[in-house]
């Protein structure tokens, strides 16, 4: 009967090309001195990660022609990319999402302009203490792929002022706290000490101070965070996605909210391929500043920001 042995330091590097395997010189000693020897290899187990991608391709077009009560042309698309990576073994348990949109709106007589701009990105570090609970480590990114602009005129051109870039903001929450989990559909993470910083790359935006009001490229704060996600599900495959998200700054108006984010997705899907998705946002940050209407002396006030997106297209999941 062979003896088999199990070699866990062989390197599958070379496969590509012509199909061999290149391996270390000690080892071609060894199966030269034992050539009765088997040689199984093992595989990775990746059967605590669990991935999926979901794709989606929204488009509506407005076309008129000696239409009487008049209206401009308009195709919008928007494309959706979501994608989550989860890791469970023992009571380990590691979540990361990413969330990513860019719309585009292309109007008679106006061109090609930007109509949504998301990337998002979420890590939750988590190890299990209780049935439901976890003590928790939490990062999450947010800014914009390309600029953003407020139109001034009919056409784009220089007269159009800058209003956002990548980076321009950029936010990052660093945080350490708990994390109850009642099922796959609801959580609650809770953090005393989170720290928030902004990022505002682009100098002329910095300086304008409507970003960051305090004029700076890198701006730093500290204090709680409360996070809470809720999926419902209402028909079949319909769902509905709630995520809530809270900060306040223990240094400068504590217990006033500071950032405030809530966003609603549903989800409704046609067939395989075809979906109606509507996403709606609002936020509030409270170092983000807007022109007051009619001010003669420049004036500045914080506002509730409102985002809301609904289309029908493409859908692929893999």
């Amino acid at each position: 009967m062979k003896n088999k042995l199990l070699l866990l330091f062989i390197l599958f590097l070379s496969q590509m090309s012509e199909g061999q395997i290149i391996v270390d010189s000690s080892v071609t000693s060894f199966l030269t001195r034992y050539p009765n020897v088997d040689i199984v290899p093992i595989k990775r187990d990746t059967s605590y990660w669990q991935s999926e991608t979901k794709v989606e391709l929204l488009f509506s077009e407005n076309y008129y022609k000696d239409w009487n009560a008049g209206g401009d042309n308009i195709v919008s698309l928007l494309m959706k990319v979501d994608w989550k990576a989860t890791y469970n073994k023992d009571n380990l348990n590691w979540d990361n999402t990413l969330k990513s949109e860019l719309g585009m709106n292309i109007q008679e007589d106006k061109g090609l302009r930007k109509t949504s701009d998301l990337l998002e990105f979420n890590s939750n570090f988590s190890h299990k203490t209780s049935e439901k609970w976890f003590t928790s480590t939490q990062l999450r990114f947010t800014t914009q792929f390309a600029r953003g602009y407020d139109y001034n005129s009919d056409d784009t051109s220089d007269d159009d002022e800058l209003k956002s870039a990548f980076l321009s903001p950029g936010k990052i929450f660093i945080g350490v706290g708990a994390k109850y989990v009642k099922d796959d559909d609801f959580y609650i993470y809770m953090s005393p000490f989170t720290e928030n910083t902004t990022i505002v790359l682009n100098d002329s935006l910095a300086l304008k101070g409507d970003i960051n009001k305090n004029k700076q490229n890198y701006y730093h704060k500290i204090g709680p965070w409360v996070d809470i996600y809720w999926k419902y599900n209402f028909y079949s495959k319909f769902y509905l996605i709630n995520k809530l998200s809270l900060y306040t700054d223990y240094f400068r108006d504590f217990g006033r909210i500071d950032y405030f984010d809530w966003q609603l997705d549903i989800s409704m899907p046609l067939s395989r391929y075809m979906t109606v998705s509507f996403g709606f946002q609002t936020k509030y940050e409270k170092d983000i500043l807007f022109d007051v209407e009619e001010s003669t002396t420049g004036e500045k006030e914080t506002r509730l920001q409102v985002r809301q997106t609904l289309g029908i297209g493409f859908k692929y999941e893999f």
